[in-house]
């Protein structure tokens, strides 16, 4: 047998296979190479400075700040060397995340997992999630350290959690044993950040309440490590919480749950950011309306078809509504607060959340009963809790763009399945295209977007099977994920000339023994990095992180 040759071919098939995650992690190296220290940053890397000794200081500090103690000291050794290492990780974080995400979806059932071509397909659209997401959105939550660390890292965390916990307690239900590597997990998502945190609870109470209730298997001794780590582990970030809230002075509004409705409705589904997740959210649902409206005609009841035809035009005519009202009319939403909404818009907005989250839940449990795969279910209800929960804190923090994260994170594992199941479909690529070409918010694209469906419909009208299509959608859809990702290059590339002039200046402050005038550029306005400001008016924080004689006279070139 000649070892060399099956060797050769095996290199080659892997390669081929991780093509699309190696181009991820390649872009995101990229893109980090422009990324800095900003805001919180520079708190961590000042303190990872000082060393071990105020380590028992640090760890005390945090836990009665947030509670967020081992996200928290996984940060300062990040930073301990600037933002080098940062640099380096977090790119493979996000690229680990991407193939976690496609893993879950592959391993369903819904297509054959050993296929190269439909791990290509889950690997692409996985990879398409963090390179369109909003600048919005992405600022500070994966080109952000601090942030980075609060909500990329334990969301990724908490739904390795889950997948090993169902996929173990899926193999041995009857005489199940807890594994060690699964408790520890536990506790770690549980202990990772407030929303995360209720995220792992949910998981570990959902994964053995689908088991008793579709399955008929009785809950299992093995579960309680589980249940007492994960819970163990929030009481750590319950803990910091509540002493945050007591002892706080800057507290904002306090609770306002009609507010923070009016803000989470407008954060998560009627703003910018969002409205490119919540259509092909959307149009995902729709589809699986419709396939299990046609294919299940005669095992399932008259209702329940009636139902999901219902539903499903019901959904159509809304999302047709909230593209008019809110991309195209632009109308600002105010629902339980503000003045100057008429009531009948008040209402269609209320109606639309109502059918979206409704209709998400339903599918979701469709595909649970047909699919007899349950993760969408659990991810769904999981998104949903996430931002319920944030009704009970400051409006002002419903209105972080940042806190979506979580939540669409959880649902790209919906809409990543459903692009695997319909990718056959050229009307749902087509579709799927329109609705990232609305989300960028460029005329060209859509106008293209809408060329390519209404070709895709008359093409399924008069029954001609024009192939090469389909490679028009997929190229189009390479494109708009390009131009998004030179978007956030370009941004991040100028917003460093500045930051790179003074990160130089002050290398060459201290070669001359932190003697003269630091001169500096200030930095304009920019949405690429979090709080560049700071360069201009250098705060104590930065020039302690950056070991700045706080006597030290600071210029600015014009």
């Amino acid at each position: 047998m000649n070892y060399n040759y099956n060797f050769t071919k095996i290199i080659i098939f892997k390669s081929k296979k991780y093509s699309v995650l190696l181009a991820l992690l390649i872009l995101m190296l990229i893109v980090h190479h422009y990324v800095f220290l900003y805001a919180d940053d520079l708190y961590y890397c000042r303190d990872a400075s000082v060393g071990l000794r105020n380590l028992p200081h640090f760890i005390y500090g945090v836990l009665n700040e947030n509670g967020r103690v081992w996200v928290h000291l996984l940060l300062l050794a990040i930073v301990k060397y600037n933002v080098f290492l940062f640099r380096i990780i977090n790119p493979i974080i996000i690229t680990l995340t991407a193939l976690l995400v496609s893993k879950i979806c592959l391993n369903s059932g819904v297509v054959n997992k050993e296929s190269t071509k439909n791990f290509l397909i889950a690997t692409s659209c996985a990879n398409m999630f963090f390179i369109l997401l909003p600048i919005e959105v992405s600022n500070t939550t994966i080109y952000y350290a601090a942030c980075s660390l609060n909500y990329l890292v334990p969301t990724a965390v908490t739904i390795i959690y889950a997948y090993l916990l169902y996929n173990d307690y899926l193999k041995d239900t009857d005489k199940y044993k807890s594994k060690w590597w699964i408790v520890l997990l536990a506790f770690f998502a549980g202990s990772s950040t407030q929303q995360s945190g209720m995220i792992a609870i949910g998981f570990t109470v959902l994964i053995p309440l689908y088991f008793k209730i579709f399955r008929g298997i009785r809950f299992s001794k093995g579960l309680i490590p589980y249940y007492i780590s994960v819970f163990f582990g929030y009481c750590f970030v319950t803990y910091g919480s509540f002493r945050r809230a007591l002892f706080e002075t800057n507290t904002g509004k306090g609770m306002d749950i009609p507010l923070s409705i009016d803000t989470m409705l407008k954060t998560n589904i009627f703003e910018a950011p969002a409205v490119s997740y919540v259509i092909i959210i959307c149009l995902c649902s729709v589809f699986w309306l419709y396939h299990y409206s046609s294919e299940n005609r005669e095992t399932d009841s008259k209702t329940i078809l009636s139902v999901n035809k219902a539903l499903a035009y019901l959904l159509s005519l809304g999302t047709l509504g909230y593209i008019y009202f809110v991309l195209y009319k632009k109308y600002e939403v105010h629902i339980f607060a503000g003045e100057g909404s008429r009531m009948l818009v008040r209402f269609g907005f209320i109606a639309f959340a109502l059918v979206y989250l409704l209709s998400n839940f339903y599918v979701s449990f469709l595909i649970l009963l047909k699919e007899r795969y349950p993760f969408i279910t659990f991810c769904c209800i999981n998104a949903f809790g996430a931002q319920i929960m944030l009704l009970f804190v400051d409006p002002r923090f419903a209105g972080d763009h940042r806190i979506l994260f979580p939540s669409l994170l959880l649902m790209s594992i919906f809409i990543v399945y459903s692009s695997l199941k319909f990718y056959s479909n050229r009307l749902f690529l087509a579709f799927a295209l329109l609705a990232i070409s609305l989300g960028t918010h460029k005329l060209s694209l859509a106008i293209i977007a809408s060329i390519l469906v209404i070709l895709c419909f008359i093409l399924s009208i008069i029954k001609i099977n024009f192939k090469p299509l389909r490679f028009i959608i997929v190229l189009v859809f390479l494109g708009i994920s390009l131009f998004a990702f030179k978007n956030t290059y370009s941004g991040y590339n100028e917003a460093s000339y500045e930051q790179v002039f003074n990160m130089n200046a002050i290398n060459e402050y201290h070669k001359n023994n932190n003697e003269g005038v630091l001169r500096l550029k200030k930095t304009p306005p920019t949405i690429y990095g979090y709080n560049v400001s700071n360069w201009n008016d250098m705060p104590y924080f930065m020039k302690q992180c950056y070991k700045i004689n706080e006597m030290t006279v600071i210029e600015y070139y014009k």
